[in-house]
């Protein structure tokens, strides 16, 4: 007899894959749950046209995509044509009827032991008559092109739709956690395209596309349905950002967004953010951080006005002079006072004068300097 395994994923939470919705989302819902998220993708790039290694389960070759979350690092295991798995989230009605495929890429970490080992990312194709600025990476399959490079971050909508749901979910029979973003503008497609990446494939017009091929460590059991309620709690909608928009190489996160990742405060952290290298995902070490800003500031033009010390320095120039002049008039008084054959010690005139006129024009000069300063 074989003993069925306890389940391990909780009840009261999102099961299984993909998840789908019983209710027509708007702007307005989607605005409710925005959420800043940070996420990063590191997309290979070809030289060769994607192409299909395995026709029956509809998976393509890919180089070596990372991905970076919570400061943990993730690989891309499978790239997959599947049948349409959230049809009923995009934003646009006309686009989910004809959403009838996607591309779906699965990311495992490297560290299988961490709180979300599993990645999904989901790209809904949406096929339509036409189709303005087609994804070179889509054109690639469909053999309709020959460029010199191929990237699947192509197959991403545009830089400015690149919104993204959010959500978890739990797999059976090991209670594993998968985060899954899916892009709720989805990619346009031209017919032409779409009946072009079907051909290659073998498959006819009529004929489904796969079902999702998930790790042999996974068992897909019924998904769950989220209503409205259960929406606005498990799901986020944020924007994925490219290196332009999200400021080139390097970025600053909070130390918040990364939990249960070991730091060192004095090597990582400034001013409690975690400088980021976005091309590699991996924190940059503090000294490089400042190396890095001197290189910056030595071109930089010097900008007028009371710099942070200046004052403090000015001060101690000031009282310096002034304890050197009071120091070379007491030595002065002590050699004259108490010299050989001297009973009393009357002051010269010129030593009068010369001490007065020496600690006025320090005096005035400090002064000068310093209304010079905030006036400028």
């Amino acid at each position: 007899m074989i003993r069925k395994e306890m389940a391990k994923c909780s009840p009261n939470g999102n099961q299984s894959f993909p998840i789908d919705i019983n209710f027509t989302p708007t702007q307005e819902i989607y605005d409710g749950v925005k959420s800043g998220f940070s996420i990063e993708f590191n997309w290979a790039k070809k030289t060769t046209s994607p192409t299909f290694i395995n026709v029956q389960e509809a998976l393509l070759d890919e180089g070596i995509t990372t991905a970076r979350f919570q400061g943990m690092d993730y690989t891309l295991v499978s790239t997959q044509i599947v049948n349409s798995t959230h049809a009923r989230w995009l934003i646009n009605p006309d686009a989910s009827s004809a959403n009838r495929l996607d591309i779906l890429c699965i990311f495992k970490a490297r560290i299988p032991s961490t709180e979300t080992p599993y990645i999904f990312v989901v790209i809904p194709i949406i096929s339509m008559d036409s189709a303005a600025a087609e994804s070179k990476y889509l054109l690639g399959l469909a053999g309709l092109c020959q460029e010199k490079m191929y990237s699947l971050e192509d197959a991403l909508p545009a830089a400015e739709n690149r919104t993204y749901a959010s959500y978890t979910t739990c797999l059976e029979p090991n209670g594993e956690n998968a985060l899954v973003l899916v892009f709720i503008n989805g990619r346009y497609a031209s017919l032409r395209t779409t009946n072009g990446i079907i051909e290659l494939s073998g498959r006819g017009p009529t004929t489904p596309w796969p079902s999702p091929k998930i790790p042999s460590s996974i068992t897909l059991t019924q998904p769950t349905q989220m209503n409205l309620d259960t929406f606005d709690k498990r799901v986020r909608i944020s924007t994925l950002l490219t290196r332009e928009t999200s400021g080139g190489q390097f970025r600053a996160d909070d130390t918040y967004a990364y939990k249960c990742v070991v730091m060192d405060p004095d090597r990582d952290i400034k001013d409690g953010k975690l400088v980021i290298d976005t091309l590699t995902g991996t924190p940059v070490p503090l000294n490089q951080v400042l190396i890095d800003r001197d290189k910056v500031r030595e071109f930089e033009i010097p900008v007028s006005g009371l710099k942070p010390g200046q004052l403090e320095k000015a001060v101690a120039i000031f009282l310096g002079i002034l304890l050197g002049i009071l120091v070379l008039m007491a030595i002065f008084y002590l050699v004259s006072r108490f010299r050989p054959g001297v009973t009393q010690f009357v002051a010269p005139e010129w030593f009068k004068q010369v001490s007065g006129v020496a600690i006025s024009a320090v005096l005035f000069s400090f002064i000068g300097f310093l209304i010079g300063i905030f006036i400028h």
